[in-house]
């Protein structure tokens, strides 16, 4: 009995043993649960800061691009405006060479047509001084 006594109390030993082992590694593993989760939070929290580093830049970029792009259209525009301007100059300028060309050649023609008409008469005018004196010359 007495060894059943002593099995008995080994057991007991062996079961308080067991049962504080049971509740160090609990407890170990309850630390390294924290541990683990606390580093996750950490590395969380710096791959955040990090996302939000890069979004911020890229957001950042965004908008220097935009400004640039609408700049450029807003360049694009006035060039476009003043080429339009330029090309309507040109056009009413064209016009009035047109005109003015249209008018120097009626001017041509009248001078021509006067010039034909002064040739005319002066050829006329010969032939009659001619004749004119040709009739004097004879009576002689």
């Amino acid at each position: 009995m007495e060894e059943k006594k002593k099995l008995q109390t080994e057991r007991e030993e062996l079961a308080k043993k067991a049962e504080t082992v049971d509740k160090r590694l609990r407890a170990k593993e309850a630390e390294l649960i924290l541990e683990a989760k606390k580093e996750l939070s950490k590395q969380k929290a710096e791959l955040d800061k990090q996302l939000n580093t890069h979004k911020e830049a890229q957001e950042r970029s965004m908008e220097k691009q935009e400004k640039e792009l609408a700049d450029k259209l807003t360049n694009l525009e006035a060039s476009n405006t003043k080429g339009l301007d330029t090309i309507n100059e040109l056009k009413a300028q064209i016009e009035e060479q047109c005109r003015l060309l249209i008018t120097e050649a009626g001017r041509y023609e009248d001078l021509e047509k006067a010039k034909g008409v002064y040739k005319k008469e002066k050829e006329q005018l010969a032939e009659q001084l001619d004749r004119g004196l040709s009739s004097k010359e004879a009576p002689f």
